[in-house]
C-alpha cells in the first residue's frame, strides 16, 4: 500500500495511530512505542491492514526493557502472535510471580489452553525439580539414612532431624510461592536454614554440614532449573 494511498484511505483508526503507522512506513524516527496499549492497538491495526513492517517493529518494541507491561501480558501477547523467542523471554520473567493470584485469572484464561498449560507447567516443573534435588543424596549427604560420623575417633550415628524440618519448611512455603529468582536470598533468611549450620554431632560435637558447600549445591540446582516454556516449533509463523 502506497504513502499517497495511506493518506487519502478512509480509516477508522484515531489520529495518533495513523500517525505512528505513518511515520514507520515512511522510515522517520521511530514513535514512542513504551505503552503497551498503545502497542496492542498498533498490532491490531497492523494485522488488519497486512502491514508487515509495522508489525515486525511492534515485535521489536515488546521486547523493550522499557516497555510498561508485565510479562504475563507480554507472554500471552507473543504466544497470541506466535512470537517463539518473545514469548520464551517473557516466560522466564514469569518466574517470581505467583500464577495462582486471583488478579491474573481472567487475563490468563483468556489464552488458548495449550498457552496456559505451557507456563504452568514451566512454574510446576521449577517446583517439582528443586524439591526432588534436595532430596539427591549425592548431592546432600544429610539423605543418607544411618550414616555415621567420620570425625576421628568417633562413631556415633548422625541425627539429620534439623535437615529434614528445613526440607519440610521450604516445601510447605513453595506450595503457594513460585521458584523465583529471589528464592536463594529467601532461603538463606530462613530460620531453619541457620538451624541445619548449628547442627552438630551429638558425641563429639562435630559441625554436620560444611554449609559453604550446601549453599553451593542449593545454587548449583536453582541453575540448572527450567527457565523457560517449552515450545513447539510449528507454532511459530512468521510476521
Amino acid at each position: 500500500m502506497r504513502i499517497a494511498a495511506l493518506r487519502s484511505y478512509r480509516w477508522g483508526e484515531t489520529g495518533d495511530i495513523l500517525a505512528d503507522l505513518l511515520t514507520i512506513i515512511e522510515g522517520r524516527d521511530l514513535p514512542a512505542l513504551d505503552k503497551a496499549d498503545h502497542l496492542e492497538t498498533l498490532l491490531a491495526v497492523a494485522d488488519k491492514y497486512e502491514m508487515p513492517m509495522v508489525k515486525s517493529v511492534v515485535r521489536m518494541a515488546f521486547s523493550s526493557p522499557l516497555l510498561d507491561a508485565s510479562p504475563i501480558r507480554v507472554y500471552g501477547i507473543a504466544c497470541r502472535m506466535s512470537w517463539k523467542q518473545e514469548a520464551m523471554a517473557a516466560s522466564s520473567r514469569t518466574l517470581g510471580i505467583d500464577l495462582s493470584d486471583p488478579a491474573l485469572h481472567s487475563e490468563m484464561a483468556a489464552w488458548e489452553p495449550r498457552h496456559r498449560s505451557m507456563l504452568l507447567d514451566l512454574h510446576r516443573r521449577r517446583k517439582k525439580e528443586f524439591l526432588a534435588s534436595l532430596d539427591d543424596p549425592l548431592m546432600f549427604s544429610a539423605n543418607i539414612v544411618g550414616a555415621r560420623c567420620n570425625s576421628t575417633g568417633c562413631t556415633a550415628m548422625l541425627n539429620h532431624t534439623r535437615w529434614w524440618a528445613f526440607k519440610y519448611a521450604l516445601a510447605t512455603r513453595l506450595i503457594e510461592s513460585p521458584v523465583g529468582p529471589g528464592l536463594v536470598d529467601e532461603i538463606c533468611c530462613m530460620q531453619e536454614l541457620w538451624d541445619v549450620a548449628e547442627a552438630k554431632c551429638t558425641d563429639c560435637h562435630k559441625g554436620l554440614y560444611l554449609m559453604p558447600l550446601t549453599m553451593e549445591h542449593l545454587q548449583s540446582v536453582f541453575r540448572d532449573l527450567p527457565r523457560t516454556v517449552e515450545w513447539e516449533d510449528s507454532e511459530e509463523q512468521a510476521t
